[in-house]
């Protein structure tokens, strides 16, 4: 099976499933997205859009988008909710676009998919000279989620979940990395409903890991990106 023909399946039989990892990692998109700020006007490329919810909060933050994704289904089924992005069924490793299009590129949850010495070098070519790109990612480090991806099989042989170090060593070939946050120590956490209590959880647990090694078994990563200089 491919990556696009397991997720045009998900994206056809999976409607509960809508944006759930979304909600889930909820604090880290809002990092990734502030990090690509100021987003008035500018013009940014969503990698992976899945059921739109990173679509959806660039557009609410003024930014004119393009959302691409592999999958066909998954286009069909967040067009509706994102009706003022440009949708492209496209393969990240091939991107349809002229060099140096993008103001912005974000990349949610995709790069365990790619082959990044190929995919890498593509997304550089289509960011501006000035351009800034922001990712989330899961990483190995999680021994709960180790266990988890072991058993459940799902993504088996379609991702790969590369260790911190080594996924940023990929990214530093091609790009200058501008900051780097690790999020959710305890992922099970990440099911709390927004709100109070959720804040405080995060907010400690972040503390937690600013202040000792075990920032080295987060669940995800967000990292800026612009071009070497």
């Amino acid at each position: 099976m491919t990556v696009r023909s397991f997720y045009d399946r998900v994206w056809r039989t999976e409607s509960g499933g809508i944006d759930r990892d979304s909600r889930r990692r909820l604090e880290a998109d809002r990092d990734a997205l502030d990090m690509l700020e100021p987003l008035a006007s500018v013009l940014a490329l969503d990698i992976g859009i899945g059921g739109g919810a990173s679509v959806e909060a660039l557009l609410r933050r003024g930014a004119r988008v393009v959302a691409v994704d592999l999958s066909h289904e998954a286009l069909l089924r967040a067009r509706a909710r994102t009706s003022g992005a440009h949708h492209v069924v496209a393969d990240a490793h091939r991107l349809p676009f002229r060099d140096r299009r993008f103001d912005r590129i974000s990349v949610f949850s995709v790069l365990m998919f790619l082959d990044l010495p190929r995919a890498l070098p593509e997304l550089g070519r289509i960011m501006k000279d000035a351009g800034r790109m922001a990712i989330v990612e899961p990483v190995a480090g999680n021994p709960m989620l180790a266990a988890w991806r072991f058993c459940s099989r799902r993504y088996a042989n379609l991702a790969h979940w590369y260790d911190e170090a080594i996924l940023r060593e990929h990214l530093s070939r091609f790009f200058h990395v501008r900051s780097w946050h690790t999020h959710y120590l305890f992922p099970p956490a990440a099911i709390l409903r927004e709100g109070r209590f959720r804040s405080i959880w995060m907010s400690l647990e972040q503390l937690f890991m600013d202040k000792t090694l075990l920032s080295k078994m987060s669940w995800i990563v967000t990292a800026e990106l612009d071009k070497r200089s």
